[in-house]
């Protein structure tokens, strides 16, 4: 495991937030075509969060890559399929919906 510091500097790469902001547009998309969940509040964050991100990627990629770099599967060869799978793991978390609180 990564320590903060680590986590922080690898964050800061280019590289890596132009990968993350690929990520979260390609999983923002995904989500604006999602059925509904027959949980409105979920569904609404979550569309809501995606129309965000997709009207301003880069500012997106920049607040998400230093949560997204907090993944053990996350480091400088993870394939962009994992680093999608993460960016979908963490998607709630960033929208402010629990499915669970419901």
């Amino acid at each position: 495991m990564a320590s903060l510091l680590e986590q922080a500097n690898f964050a800061n790469k280019e590289g890596v937030v132009r990968k993350i902001r690929q990520a979260i547009i390609t999983t923002a998309i995904a989500v604006a075509g999602e059925e509904s969940s027959g949980n409105e509040a979920v569904d609404r964050g979550r569309l809501g969060f995606a129309a965000c991100v997709l009207r301003d990627p880069d500012r997106w990629a920049r607040i998400m890559v230093y949560g997204i770099v907090t993944d053990s599967r996350i480091k400088a060869s993870a394939s962009d399929q994992v680093i999608t799978n993460v960016v979908s793991s963490l998607w709630n978390a960033y929208a402010s919906v629990n499915p669970n609180l419901s």
